[in-house]
């Protein structure tokens, strides 16, 4: 008799608070480094973010990809999400598990930049991970 497992899934949230940037490209302190659990897996995000007084301008994220050890220096995985005013916006994007090959098998938000003049908070970016 063969019995099948469901294949794991991580969640959580990037993030340890908040963070605020205006006009400005800020570093994510404290990252939370997340496994990718297999190989070819993809890695979702789900950024939550709004601006002050009315601002659009896009925010940048950017992520980190490694082993653990050894990072990216310049994050080859982004997504921009517009801002719209002073209303909540939602965002998705699913990197796809090509990304996560030769032995990289991490990923961490590193930096959220924008143009925007007024602030633009970030309160949340939830991940979840897939098995291929």
């Amino acid at each position: 008799m063969l019995l099948l497992l469901p294949a794991r899934a991580d969640t959580g949230d990037m993030l340890a608070s908040a963070v605020v940037v205006s006009n400005a490209t800020a570093t994510v302190s404290s990252p939370t480094e997340v496994l990718i659990p297999f190989k070819g897996s993809s890695l979702t995000i789900m950024p939550v973010l709004s601006a002050g007084s009315g601002g659009t301008s896009n925010v940048v994220f950017t992520l980190n990809i490694g082993d653990g050890t050894t990072w990216t220096t310049i994050g080859p995985l982004s997504y921009t999400l517009a801002a719209n005013g002073t209303n909540s916006v939602v965002g998705w994007m699913t990197f796809a598990g090509t990304n996560f090959v030769n032995g990289v098998n991490r990923a961490r938000l590193t930096t959220v930049a924008t143009t925007q003049t007024n602030n633009v908070t970030v309160s949340s970016v939830k991940y979840f991970t897939t098995a291929p």
